[in-house]
């Protein structure tokens, strides 16, 4: 067995944490998903990068890697019931598609994409950015909610506090590198041309600044301040909403500009955390360094960034055994295998 984590929640600090969230506000978390396999979805997706113009697209914001499905939300959703457990309901965003591993179950929503888009026109959408500009529309999502990428895993006991303030400020988990600035430029990557737009605005709105990008951990968010900075920055959203694919003229909505935005208008604070960013590529030995390396690591949350340009099934049984071995125990909203009780 892989020593990639030491230890499980105690059922002492369960019973604490349950009985806490009984008496708390409580805080949904909020995925994002896309099964890249669905052969209607890649149809629907080709049919529209036919129409928009490839040249406009960034480098990455049509590649096969950013599709790819190695199961990576049930693993990250196991790693929050193993510990996070105080969670009080969990929204899945997707295009209109159900992992085929997840059954009915009362605290796991499915929500479709045009459950939470304003405008209809806007759809299909297969920028994430797009996506990730309407997650506060959620029909019954919580006052506080975390949202996580499906490639972000937990990797160590949680609390609220760990997310939150005492005065209900959210707080910001930096990175260590030093967001772009300056005007996009052709064939950067869409994260970078992202963070130039979004430098720019809060330089125009508050005070010209060295931001730091932040942490790929989950983000905490609390609906009033979005909404609140949704209307500030109303042609923002839309005008991101609309975009299909990615493009130089998007923002990092949940990944900067709401954060940035918040602190400014003292509603957030900047913090920092225990995290690691591991990327597979279709170098085996050196993907098996690294996934040694997380288990001996003291971390909160990892990130597993598929990078390999080309599918490779040898690469996905290594990825999907590093998975098994860190978080082996299913949650209670997975279907049972055969075979398996």
């Amino acid at each position: 067995m892989l020593e990639y984590f030491r230890f499980l929640p105690s059922f002492f600090f369960i019973c604490v944490t349950l009985f806490a969230s009984l008496v708390a506000e409580p805080i949904d978390f909020v995925y994002t998903w896309v099964d890249g396999e669905d052969k209607v979805w890649q149809e629907i997706r080709n049919q529209h990068l036919v129409i928009w113009n490839p040249q406009m697209i960034n480098r990455d914001g049509a590649s096969k890697n950013r599709f790819r499905n190695r199961n990576e939300l049930k693993y990250s959703m196991r790693s929050i019931h193993c510990f996070m457990p105080w969670v009080n309901h969990i929204y899945i965003v997707t295009f209109g598609q159900t992992p085929q591993w997840l059954k009915n179950h009362p605290k796991v929503t499915i929500v479709d994409h045009k459950e939470i888009f304003k405008n209809p026109n806007d759809l299909p959408t297969f920028n994430s950015h797009a996506i990730e500009a309407n997650l506060h529309h959620i029909p019954g999502l919580s006052e506080r909610y975390i949202y996580f990428n499906d490639d972000v895993f937990v990797a160590d006991i949680m609390k609220e506090e760990d997310f939150f303030t005492r005065k209900g400020k959210i707080k910001v988990a930096l990175g260590k590198q030093i967001a772009q600035t300056g005007a996009p430029i052709a064939g950067e990557s869409a994260y970078n041309s992202a963070w130039k737009n979004t430098n720019q605005l809060l330089d125009i709105r508050f005070e010209v600044d060295k931001r730091r990008k932040l942490a790929h951990t989950p983000f905490a968010f609390k609906k009033s301040v979005v909404q609140e900075i949704e209307k500030r920055c109303l042609d923002v959203f839309q005008t991101v909403s609309s975009h299909k694919f990615r493009v130089p003229t998007d923002y990092t909505i949940t990944n900067g500009l709401i954060q940035y935005y918040a602190y400014y208008l003292d509603e957030a604070v900047l913090d920092s955390e225990a995290y690691m960013t591991v990327r597979v590529t279709e170098d085996l030995k050196e993907n098996e360094k690294i996934f040694q390396k997380v288990g001996k690591t003291p971390l909160k949350f990892f990130c597993v960034q598929d990078i390999t340009l080309e599918d490779n099934a040898t690469v996905d049984v290594q990825v999907q055994q590093f998975f098994n071995s860190s978080f082996p125990f299913p949650a209670p909203w997975e279907k049972v295998e055969e075979g398996k009780g």
